[in-house]
């Protein structure tokens, strides 16, 4: 029993040792986590109706037509909404000074 708690207490810094032997990999999840809080803040920014057929399609990975059948919505208006969607996807991360 406190032989287990022992390790147990031990696997936290062998973890933190871990990330810290590899400075360009720490790097790189910081830079995904920034990416995943821009593109979160962005997407909030847009209409509902354009934010859930990006969720649907790009995030669930929805087909058109299963888009469409989620948010009750023709699959012409799924596409047209994403066509806008990403249009104004773009003006907005413009706006907040991402690169592309």
């Amino acid at each position: 029993m406190i032989d287990n708690y022992r390790k147990s207490q031990r696997r936290p810094a062998e973890a933190m040792e871990r990330e810290l032997a590899d400075p360009a990999e720490a790097v790189e999840r910081v830079d995904e986590l920034l990416n995943r809080v821009l593109m979160e803040e962005a997407l909030l920014r847009l209409s509902t109706e354009h934010r859930d057929v990006l969720v649907a399609l790009h995030y669930r990975r929805f087909t058109v037509k299963e888009a469409a059948v989620q948010l009750n919505i023709p699959s012409g208006t799924v596409k047209s909404r994403a066509y806008y969607a990403v249009r104004a996807l773009r003006t907005i991360l413009d706006e907040m000074g991402v690169e592309r």
